[in-house]
């Protein structure tokens, strides 16, 4: 290794012996040109010699030993050349070889230390080879001076082969010089392509690095150490919206998406775009790339660049122009403006925020996402399509979920019948349902729920804040949207008819003859609905096209904002007026159709008469109130609808009586007895409302009031006996008015109670009778097909009763035609016949086909929400069921109606569902089970009078006897459910009491009775036969092959048995059939 001092000394030789190289090199050439010429010089220049002179003395210089002593002998041949007279010839070609070489190996030499590269072994070889040669010739021609000159004659040829000698060892030693030169060479440019190869993937390798450099600074945060509000740990519902925003903003087409998240406050704008920046495909496609901007503070326009430059790092006097600067040729960028309305609301600001957001929307290189409270969006920036429309509160479900998810409630039936309240009185709203499971971690639902309906909105208010924010308070984000000054600009109007709207809980439609009555009362209201959908007080529901107030707001709006009295009362009158008359004709065409026709309204009306009525006591005519409330709400329960509130009608009824008016107290009373729950209470408030119409002397009132009273208390003696009266004075009533028909409903309907209460009280020929009365009297009055079709529903059952059971199919086959041919769809009815048509096919052996029939009106009852129908449908199902062997199927059905009769206090469903219970114990000789249930049919029985019941319950006794052998008594309870059922002319309950009547007496082995039985089993079947009762027939040949078998006849009991089981093979009553084969195999092969 060579020292630094030596290398840069090496580097000042080089210097040196290129100059004298230059100056060297040119001479020689001079020189070897003029030998070229002429070849007769053997003495070689001046200038040649001076030129290996230098050339001799640079080698010293550099110190290159080889060629020092190479150059010397050159110099030193030269000098013994000078003299020679012989083989000039030969000398001149050495002569110009040797110089010429030398001059060779002088540039190979420089080109060698120029490369700093150290002379090989072979080169060095090379040199000390040549020198040696030419030292050879120097003693050769020193030896030929010496001879004399007849000697140098004579042997002239062999001094110049020995010349020639020289010359080929002189060429050999030059041959390995270049040899090891063209080597070097050739390693050194393999060195070179290395090194180049190497510098190449230095500079790949670098050129990677600042591309990697690039593209992290392109993924790098605009503004380092941006924190990002987190993402919502509770969002339930928001699914559609989610997906709908990110698709926009992963488009791209053709430039980055713009969107506007509008919609009223706390319905959840922040949280859903928080929950969108933290999208994993957001994150994929901006990365860290994501500004959000609270605008809560900015209150001037001015404010909110600075805003944004503060957050991206820029400092500059003109901070719009450097974000813009920086957007622009940045990576792409995910910006949120959240709470937009803050410096939106001043009119101020409007214009300078427009521009502000319309250069934003400029830059390709910037997704837009505002939040703002409202329903307008800014104009001036091209929003992306389709426009996203302004967000709703959530789904039932949804709000469940969220205050599951946020309260750590797992609720019961009841626990979910008030949280249900709850979410339903906010409507759903995000912030309030938010609210209310924190405020249910600490605090029972019942207290709650009593708290709203004490305090309504100002309830919904998280604890522990003093001064609570928008987020924390109902009252406050209300509050924030009523004063906001897009509302105030337009002075009072706005709020006067938001109070107006606010009485309406189910919108008002825009095709309402309101609008036009809100025109003569309300100044510029369509001005006025514009200004409250601008700031989402209101919104417009495009499938309805009403107008519509969330109902926080509503009971926010109604308890600090009040409607003003005179227009609104004024507005009311107008359109209730008209509408009590429209109800009054409506109640011609029946129940349903009222109801159908005006159930959307139902909620409306409750909520204005309500509010109406309130106003009586400050001294105003709320007359037309009272009789509007009246005239509707009888048709309005059970309609499905929300129905006119129970406590609108008490109010009715307190200012009734306190203005002396007995009248309208009394029909205000009808409603609350019979929507009253309890039995007792309501019989009471009848009995009240028949005293307050007869002191009115109304005759029509007090006809309405018996004939309510008598549906009520039926069956029963008060209720038959009020029926009566009520249609004796209708039909008096009828003969004196003008217009015959004039009561003519009235009349259907009283003789429909009549038919009822007889069904009830098992007279079935009364109730057939007088089902054909009520259709009788509605006659062909024109749009009286549904109380016709009532008038059929008792009689149909009262034929199947007595064992008609064509007359039954006929009826029903024939009432379902004309329902479907009917312009008005009676769907009510419907299930009821379905069920009367399924009855009818149980008791023709066809139980699957009257399974799937009940079935099929219990999903349209289920559908409807008729609980009492729907577990009454179920029952009968259960009851069917029994005939196909499925227990499992019958105990599940019987359980479920049971449940939903003992919910709405049916007895008459429960002590079915329990006799049902009482036939699948004693099938499975469960007989402490059949015996419970079998006494609770019986209490029933004798606790409403119901003949029928008590002797279902007796022959339940007698079966359970019979099975456990206590034969007497099983005979004892056979004979009394004959004697009560008798009564009843109920057809196939007799068959069946009399049928366990001669099972009891064929038990006790006696000849005689068995006799008896014989005659039994005669009166069954001459009872079924003509009329082709199958499930009758086949128990009474059951009977016969029981009879036959004790009295010894096995041929003849054989034969009937196979005649009853075939009956039930072909009706697939597997459990029936299963027993008339286990008789088959007792009576054994003949």
């Amino acid at each position: 290794m060579r020292s630094g001092a030596q290398v840069v000394n090496d580097r000042w030789r080089l210097k040196i012996l290129t100059a004298v190289n230059y100056v060297a090199c040119n001479r020689c050439l001079t020189f070897k040109a003029r030998v070229t010429a002429s070849s007769k010089y053997i003495m070689p220049s001046s200038s040649v010699l001076l030129a290996l002179t230098v050339l001799h003395r640079a080698v010293e210089a550099a110190s290159i030993a080889p060629a020092q002593i190479l150059f010397g002998s050159v110099l030193v041949f030269l000098e013994s050349m000078a003299g020679a007279r012989q083989n000039r010839e030969d000398l001149a070609i050495l002569r110009e070889y040797v110089c010429t070489t030398a001059l060779a190996i002088h540039d190979e030499l420089e080109r060698l230390h120029n490369a700093h590269v150290a002379l090989p072994d072979d080169m060095i070889l090379a040199l000390d080879s040549m020198a040696t040669v030419l030292g050879k010739v120097q003693r050769g021609l020193d030896e030929l001076d010496r001879r004399n000159k007849l000697a140098k004659f004579i042997r002239k040829d062999p001094i110049s082969n020995i010349i020639a000698g020289f010359m080929q060892d002189f060429r050999h030693s030059f041959a390995v010089f270049q040899l090891s030169g063209n080597l070097i060479a050739i390693v050194r440019t393999a060195e070179y392509n290395e090194q180049r190869q190497d510098m190449t993937h230095l500079l790949v390798k670098q050129l990677s690095e600042q591309i990697q450099q690039l593209e992290a600074a392109a993924d790098a945060p605009i503004v380092p150490g941006h924190i990002l509000p987190p993402a919502p740990q509770v969002l339930f519902g928001r699914n559609l919206e989610i997906e709908a925003i990110v698709t926009q903003f992963l488009s791209c087409n053709p430039l980055p998406a713009r969107i506007a998240l509008i919609g009223p406050g706390g319905v959840g704008k922040t949280s859903l775009a928080r929950r969108i920046l933290h999208d994993n495909r957001i994150k994929g496609k901006f990365g860290q790339n994501r500004l959000y901007i609270a605008c809560d503070a900015v209150t001037r326009a001015q404010s909110l660049p600075a805003l944004v430059a503060q957050q991206l790092g820029v400092t500059s006097d003109q901070p719009m122009k450097a974000v813009h600067r920086l957007l622009s040729s940045g990576p792409p960028v995910f910006l949120i403006f959240d709470n937009f309305e803050t410096p939106w609301e001043p009119k101020e600001n409007r214009a300078a925020l427009q521009d502000q957001l319309s250069s934003f929307a400029t830059l390709e290189t910037v997704t837009i996402l505002i939040t703002l409270r409202g329903g307008e969006r800014p104009i001036g920036t091209a929003w992306s399509r389709p426009l996203l429309p302004q967000l709703a509160p959530l789904q039932r479900e949804d709000a469940q979920q969220a205050f599951s998810q946020i309260s750590g409630l797992f609720h019961n039936n009841e626990d979910l019948a008030i949280v249900n309240k709850l979410l339903a009185h906010v409507d759903y709203l995000p912030l309030a349902v938010s609210i209310l499971a924190n405020l249910a971690q600490h605090e029972p639902l019942s207290r709650l729920l009593e708290r709203w309906n004490a305090e309504k909105t100002a309830s919904v208010a998280a604890p522990g804040h003093e001064n609570p924010d928008k987020l924390a308070s109902l009252d406050v984000s209300i509050r924030l949207s009523i004063s906001s000054p897009r509302m105030c600009e337009h002075g009072d109007m706005p709020l006067q008819l938001l109070s107006f709207i606010s009485l309406f809980p189910d919108g008002i439609p825009l095709t309402s003859p309101l609008i036009e009555l809100m025109e003569e009362s309300f100044k510029m209201p369509q001005k006025s609905i514009s200004v409250l959908k601008q700031v989402a007080l209101a919104s417009e529901e495009l499938s309805s096209h009403r107008i519509r107030v969330l109902s926080p707001i509503r009971s926010y709006i109604l308890k600090y904002h009040p409607p003003a009295s005179e227009p609104a009362f004024a507005v009311l009158k107008g359109y209730f007026l008209p509408m009590t008359k429209v109800v009054r004709d409506l109640a011609r065409l029946g129940v349903r159709q009222v109801g159908s026709r005006l159930c959307e309204d139902f909620g409306n009306m409750s909520s204005c008469l309500d509010w109406a009525i309130s106003r009586g006591t400050d001294g105003h005519d709320t007359g037309w109130a009272v009789e509007a409330c009246l005239e509707i709400a009888p048709f309005s329960f059970g309609s499905g609808g929300h129905g006119v509130d129970l406590a609108v009608v008490q109010r009715c009824y307190d200012l009734c009586i306190a203005s002396g008016n007995t009248v309208l107290a009394a029909r205000a009373l009808l409603p609350l007895a019979t929507r009253s729950g309890a039995r007792s209470l309501g019989r009471e408030r009848l009995r009240h409302a028949v005293q307050l119409a007869e002191q009115s002397g109304d005759e029509a009132v007090i006809a309405l009031c018996l004939m309510t009273k008598g549906a009520y208390c039926s069956p029963g003696p008060e209720g038959d006996g009020a029926l009566r009266d009520a249609l004796q004075r209708y039909q008096e009533l009828a003969r004196v008015s003008s217009n015959p028909q004039a009561y003519a409903v009235e009349i259907s309907r009283t003789y429909y109670g009549l038919s009822r209460c007889s069904y009830f009280s098992s007279n079935y020929a009364d109730c057939v009778a007088y089902g054909i009365k009520s259709e009788e009297a509605i006659g062909g009055l024109n749009g009286s097909a549904s109380e016709t079709n009532r008038a059929r529903n008792f009689r149909a059952w009262g034929l199947l009763k007595l064992g008609q059971f064509s007359e039954a199919e006929i009826l029903c086959q024939e009432t379902l035609a004309a329902m479907a041919l009917d312009d008005i769809p009676f769907i009510s009815a419907y299930p009821e016949f379905v069920n009367l048509i399924a009855e009818i096919c149980r008791l023709k052996c066809q139980p699957y086909d009257a399974l799937a029939a009940h079935m099929r009106a219990a999903a349209w009852f289920k559908a409807a929400k008729k609980d009492d129908e729907y577990g009454w449908t179920l029952v009968c199902a259960s009851l069917t069921a029994v005939d196909t062997g499925d227990l499992e199927h019958v105990m599940e059905l019987q359980k479920t109606s049971l449940a939903l009769l003992s919910k709405s206090n049916n007895e008459d469903g429960v002590q079915l569902a329990r006799s049902i219970a009482a036939h699948v114990a004693i099938a499975r000789h469960d007989w402490e089970e059949a015996e419970a249930n079998a006494l609770f049919v019986r209490s029933i029985g004798w606790k409403h009078r119901r003949r029928e019941r008590v002797g279902d319950g007796e022959q339940l006794l007698a079966s359970i006897d019979l099975g456990r052998g206590n034969v007497h008594t099983a005979v004892t309870h056979a004979l009394v459910s004959i004697a009560s059922i008798a009564l009843t002319r109920a057809h196939n309950t007799l068959m069946g009491a009399i049928d366990t009547y001669a099972q009891c007496l064929l038990a006790l082995e006696d000849p005689q009775l068995v006799a008896t039985a014989m005659v039994l089993a005669h009166i069954m079947m001459t009872a079924a036969a003509p009329k082709q009762v199958l499930r009758a027939m086949a128990r009474a040949m059951e009977l016969y092959g029981a009879v036959h078998a004790a009295s010894g006849a096995r041929r003849a009991a054989k034969r009937q048995y196979e005649r009853a089981l075939k009956i039930y093979d072909t009706g697939r009553m597997a459990l029936r059939a299963e027993r008339c084969r286990a008789k088959l195999e007792e009576l054994g092969d003949f």
